[in-house]
């Protein structure tokens, strides 16, 4: 039978549960954590006005959304570095080999946030969301693509 890492972390961007596979039981929560960056939508992060920049407008100004792309790239970049800080003090307390499930838009980006000697002891790496999924079905999950690979 396959077995899998005694640390099973899942994550999207705004959630982050990390769990820890005992015999003979199903997983346990050893940590949780919910990022705003990741859930709130940006007219909540932010005010609804934007920045008067000058242009050839009728009054001289006029509303800029511009920064708006580099926002959501600036709250994505904070919640892949939040989700790693949050890999780091999990795996910090455990040694060993781990296994990470994250959507693949952000999959590549957290691990290139995490040190070699963390990235060395991943034994799977899902590019799948199951934050949602059951507690109960999680391992089956990660034995599905274990047994796949």
């Amino acid at each position: 039978m396959t077995t899998l890492p005694p640390i099973l972390i899942v994550t999207d961007r705004g959630h982050f549960v990390a769990y820890r596979l005992l015999p003979g039981a199903g997983p346990e929560v050893l940590h949780r954590a919910d990022f705003s960056e990741g859930t709130d939508k940006i007219s909540e992060i932010v005010t609804d006005q934007a920045g008067r920049f000058p242009s050839g407008g009728t009054d001289g100004y006029r509303q800029s959304a511009m920064e708006r792309p580099k926002l959501v790239l600036e709250l994505e970049t904070r919640c892949v570095r939040h989700i790693a800080e949050h890999i780091t003090e999990v795996l910090t307390a455990y040694s060993g080999a781990w296994a990470l499930a994250a959507p693949g838009e952000i999959n590549h980006p957290i691990l290139e946030h995490l040190t070699q000697e963390l990235q060395n002891r991943l034994q799977l790496n899902l590019p799948k969301d199951l934050v949602k999924i059951p507690v109960g079905e999680i391992a089956s999950h990660f034995l599905k693509a274990k047994q796949h690979a």
